[in-house]
Formats: structure tokens, C-alpha cells, sequence
């Protein structure tokens, strides 16, 4: 039906080493501009960010596995997909969790860790300097777009509301013991996955 694509942007040059049956290109990053142009603060923040994603399913087995670990005493943010009711999922809430709907920049950077699963922002929050604890039952199908850098240092995964324990745990106590390896995967991953929106770079991906 010839949709197919002369060329595929990506988001960053990272990207442009996948195979493909089309040329692949660095194109630019234009939707987190935010997260780009903010200098890095990733060792400030303290509070406990949970991202809900957009599948009902996983939505619903992230509160379960939360509210059955440690966790569901601790005070946690919990910033719900915007195409969800705050009923959708106020049976999994306990007392000691509130729902926001900040700005996620503003959240991002007061959080000293994210858990999630299925969301891009999770690429973000590590260029950020976050820690991100990825949370499925299923490891082999969890939507995840994080790299491999940075595995067990700046994230993990956790497949049971145990091991969401021990990850949490893990991952706490490497940032406060190696802030300068947080931030230079932080960097990494900023220079890796996004190439930076300006009018020069816009230019060449688009051949203007």
C-alpha cells in the first residue's frame, strides 16, 4: 500500500546501529525538551514517584505487586496515565500513597526513584539521574525502552513484590554509594538516545 518509509529519524544516535529495512538516520528529540535542557540534578530529591502506564492490565498488576510489598506503608506519589479516572484505581490505593497530577518534570526532579513499567519516560527519568525500578510478573514480554547500560546500578526489574524489595533497596543504596557512576550514565544516556533539538540539527534531519 506503499507506506513503507524512504528513511527512518530516530531519536537519538543510539538508535541508528538497529537493523532495519529502511536507511536509518539521526533525526532530533522534540518531545523531551524539558528533561534535555535542564542541568543534571539527579543526586537531589528524595520522594517516591510511581508512573502508572497506559495498559489497564499492567496498571493494575503494578498496584497489586506494590501494595503486597514493603512499600505499601512508605509515602509514595502515584502520577496516574491521563486517560484513567481517579476510580479506575483508588480500591489499590493505600493511606499512606498520594495521587498527583503535577507537572512530570516538577515530579522527576524531586524523586529519587521511579517505578514503573511500559513507559517511555523511564528514558527520561535515567537522563535525569532517577533510578527506575521496572515492575512485571512477566520479564520476557514487560514493554521496557531502557538500554543495557546502566542495568543493576541506575535500574532493575523486579517479578515479585519480594524482589521489589530488594531491588528498591539495591538500587537506594548504589546511588548513595556511587553518585558518580548514576551521573555518568545519566550522560550516557542523554547523549546516546537523544540528539538535542536546535535549528542546525532540525535542518540536517529534514534536509532543509
Amino acid at each position: 500500500f506503499n507506506l513503507v518509509p524512504d528513511i527512518v529519524l530516530t531519536n537519538g544516535p543510539y538508535y541508528t546501529n538497529q537493523s532495519c529495512s529502511v536507511p536509518i538516520r539521526d533525526g532530533v528529540a522534540l518531545r523531551s525538551l524539558a528533561t534535555l535542557e535542564s542541568e543534571f540534578e539527579g543526586m537531589a530529591g528524595s520522594d517516591i514517584l510511581v508512573l502508572l502506564p497506559y495498559y489497564r492490565d499492567e496498571m493494575i498488576e503494578l498496584m497489586v505487586m506494590l501494595k503486597s510489598s514493603s512499600l505499601a506503608m512508605k509515602r509514595i506519589k502515584i502520577k496516574p496515565h491521563p486517560i484513567y479516572d481517579i476510580f479506575d484505581f483508588s480500591p489499590y490505593i493505600t493511606s499512606s500513597w498520594e495521587i498527583v497530577d503535577d507537572n512530570l518534570n516538577k515530579l522527576l526532579t524531586h524523586s529519587e526513584i521511579v517505578i514503573t513499567i511500559g513507559t517511555s519516560t523511564s528514558v527520561d527519568a535515567v537522563v535525569m539521574g532517577k533510578s527506575i525500578l521496572l515492575v512485571s510478573k512477566n520479564r520476557a514480554l514487560m514493554t521496557n525502552f531502557l538500554i543495557d547500560d546502566g542495568y543493576k546500578q541506575i535500574w532493575d526489574v523486579a517479578t515479585t513484590s519480594a524482589d521489589i524489595d530488594i531491588k528498591f533497596d539495591t538500587l537506594l543504596k548504589f546511588r548513595e554509594k556511587e553518585p558518580q557512576v548514576i551521573k555518568e550514565v545519566a550522560l550516557r544516556y542523554k547523549e546516546q538516545l537523544f540528539t538535542v533539538s536546535t535549528s542546525i540539527t532540525i535542518q540536517k534531519a529534514f534536509d532543509l
